[in-house]
């Protein structure tokens, strides 16, 4: 009901009888607007009878004619005589029982349906997405954990640096040394610094692939850009693999091949300790403020589970949270845990490792080239694509460190072995 007629009725029902005619004059215009109401409803329903009808004549009825005509012509035979005993059976002996079948939804009856190619389902294409699902690989773990990483002018690049080898007198710093001294007396010995260079080279990383040119012109996703990001992104794993464990022949070296690594020998075999753990620490010289744990996953259970002598847990959650901005998993004695698969499994050298990653050093030649050729491939009318990364990476450390003090090596990659 609409407001006006609505506010109408309020009000002659607020009048007093003795005011006969203002009330008639209200209610001949409430019957007046009811009566505008009423042909505007006949109206809008009359155009939609209208449209409804129009729409079964020049719609629906085709349909129908079309399907009586096709049920007729599976009702007779070619030479116009009655079906056999088969199709009888099946559709009827007469239209009308043919009909009675249909309503009454008789399951010899055999419709149009997608479920059956024969039946219809040849006429349903498939739809494909034209995005791929694929699980991403592990990011660059030495990139983007704080590792050095600079670009050389030239294939070949030598870096000079101090020899670190030893803190024991006369060798810091590769031979320099200091005299406590009286007035007037000798100053001893001179001495001096000694020099050494890191050589970075830079060896080729490459992915290789082909395509037909059909499959290039027909795909629904496009071939070339989906190349590149996956070749992109095997290649970055392969180089952070090198880095781990590359042994330096045409290829970076890694932690593990260094010889500035420091190692210590798990208590159990097989097993990470809270003892383990502590060594590695006091093994441990490279800045605390970028030290990070680097773990396999499968040592993921053992560190939930580590405690103290008093029984604290040892290992913290941090899965919400950010350590030096950076994602982690938690901490062990402050310091963060990341995980990754390419580090050793449980129970092998370097299945957990404490690493400053500032002290190794990343040469990127150039970034990644991607080329394409039609013309290698000419003969079969095939394209070629290859991907292309000229880097290298080591420590600058040619040793580990000789302490001031104690026999122990120190080393700012300390691995458990």
């Amino acid at each position: 009901m609409s407001e006006a007629i609505q506010a109408i009725i309020e009000e002659m029902k607020n009048m007093s009888s003795e005011n006969k005619t203002e009330f008639n004059s209200k209610f001949e215009e409430l019957k007046s607007k009811l009566k505008t109401r009423d042909d505007e409803y006949d109206a809008k329903f009359k155009t939609l009878d209208e449209q409804r009808a129009a729409f079964i004549k020049t719609e629906i009825q085709p349909i129908i004619d079309n399907a009586v005509e096709e049920f007729k012509k599976a009702y007779k035979n070619t030479n116009g005589s009655n079906a056999s005993t088969h199709d009888i059976e099946t559709y009827g002996k007469s239209f009308g029982n043919f009909m009675h079948k249909v309503k009454v939804n008789d399951q010899k009856l055999k419709a149009l349906s997608e479920n059956v190619g024969t039946d219809g389902g040849y006429l349903v294409p498939d739809v494909w997405s034209t995005e791929i699902q694929k699980i991403t690989l592990e990011n660059s773990v030495f990139r983007s954990s704080g590792a050095k990483v600079i670009t050389i002018p030239s294939p070949t690049f030598k870096i000079p640096v101090l020899k670190y080898s030893s803190n024991a007198d006369g060798s810091q710093y590769g031979g320099i040394t200091a005299y406590w001294s009286n007035e007037a007396t000798s100053f001893g010995t001179d001495t001096k610094p000694g020099f050494e260079y890191v050589e970075l080279n830079a060896n080729k990383l490459i992915g290789f692939t082909e395509s037909s040119e059909e499959l290039i012109e027909d795909s629904i996703i496009a071939i070339a850009p989906f190349l590149q990001q996956c070749f992109g992104e095997v290649l970055a794993f392969k180089e952070d693999a090198a880095f781990f464990a590359g042994n330096g022949v045409g290829k970076p070296l890694g932690i593990k091949s260094s010889p500035c690594r420091a190692t210590v020998s798990r208590a159990t075999a097989s097993t990470i300790n809270p003892i383990d753990l502590v060594t590695m620490i006091s093994r441990f010289k490279g800045s605390l403020d970028r030290a990070v744990w680097m773990v396999n996953q499968t040592c993921l259970p053992q560190l939930y589970l580590l405690q103290d002598n008093n029984g604290n847990f040892i290992f913290i959650n941090n899965y919400n949270s950010s350590i030096q901005g950076q994602k982690y998993v938690g901490s062990l004695f402050g310091i963060p845990v990341k995980i990754s698969e390419k580090c050793e499994a449980l129970g092998t050298e370097g299945d957990i490792g404490l690493y400053d990653l500032g002290q190794y050093i990343i040469a990127d030649r150039s970034g990644l080239r991607v080329e394409e050729s039609k013309d290698y491939l000419f003969n079969t009318d095939q394209r070629a694509w290859r991907f292309i990364k000229r880097v290298d990476g080591k420590p600058w450390m040619k040793s580990a460190i000789t302490p001031y003090k104690g026999s122990s090596t120190l080393s700012p990659f300390v691995l458990l072995t």
